[in-house]
């Protein structure tokens, strides 16, 4: 789908917009059904006229309500509510695996970190790390752990991701003792699958994540069909040459998004809401 460029394009695409949040009420609105297909996929585009005048990207609070609207959220522990999209940017760039994570989520981690009592633990006493030592490496760890994609002067378009797992076949998923799961999809097909850190997976053939009906830990199916059990993580090697096709997690970016006023996701969307009702 090539991002319109005519004033007649862009002006279809605000009235796509518009449907896509919920605000055209007009009746007299009938698109086809490449059009229904179009809105569905794409969650939110820059508007072409505005970007030729002003030379900004999407705007962030339109941002924050499509995804609330469209996507399907997954809340961590650790990071809260994350949107998981796919995104294209400036320079033609197509990103399949984004997540959307809240900036203030990630500013309270941080700082938190940074202020940890750290102990070296000895066999007779408990020593406190040097102060410098730690919050260095700590900087280190949160500027490599994540590839960070920059919102505001990068990102032209946001779309559904179908490499994203859905949040209650995360949950079931558990990586002892072996990081790896068989999945049964709807058709009754099974699937093999090595536990990532994030929350995109390889695609098999003809199916979608959203067919998984249920989750089998530290279990892996073989080429003729049979099912064995992983014991340990090593255990896969003795079958490698015999095991179905081991579909695996993949790498993502994160953006993150939102004000340091707000708590997470979650506090910032209804705000957001407030404002666009």
């Amino acid at each position: 789908m090539k991002t319109p460029t005519t004033a007649k394009m862009a002006k279809k695409h605000q009235q796509w917009q518009m449907v896509i949040a919920g605000r055209d009420t007009d009746s007299k609105c009938a698109y086809s059904s490449a059009l229904i297909l179009l809105i569905v996929m794409v969650i939110i585009e820059r508007d072409e006229e505005n970007y030729k005048r002003f030379g900004s990207p999407i705007d962030e609070r339109d941002l924050i309500y499509f995804l609330q609207k469209q996507i399907t959220p997954n809340f961590t522990d650790f990071y809260g509510q994350e949107y998981c999209a796919a995104v294209s940017l400036n320079d033609g760039t197509i990103l399949p695996c984004v997540v959307f994570r809240h900036k203030r989520k990630m500013i309270d981690l941080i700082y938190g970190e940074l202020h940890k009592k750290r102990l070296s633990r000895g066999v007779t006493n408990d020593r406190p790390h040097d102060r410098e030592f730690v919050q260095k490496n700590i900087i280190e760890h949160h500027l490599v752990a994540e590839n960070i994609v920059r919102f505001n002067d990068e990102i032209i378009k946001v779309e559904k991701c179908k490499f994203a797992m859905p949040e209650e076949i995360l949950k079931k998923i558990n990586g002892e003792p072996a990081h790896f799961f068989l999945a049964k999809f709807k058709d009754g097909s099974y699937e093999n699958f090595r536990i990532g850190e994030g929350p995109f997976y390889e695609v098999p053939i003809d199916k979608e994540l959203e067919g998984i009906t249920e989750v089998f830990n530290s279990t892996l199916m073989l080429q003729n069909g049979e099912i064995i059990s992983i014991e340990k993580l090593a255990d896969w090697k003795t079958h490698e040459a015999d095991l179905k096709k081991i579909h695996c997690s993949k790498p993502y970016f994160a953006c993150y998004v939102g004000h340091s006023d707000y708590n997470d996701l979650a506090e910032n969307i209804e705000n957001v809401k407030e404002r666009w009702t």
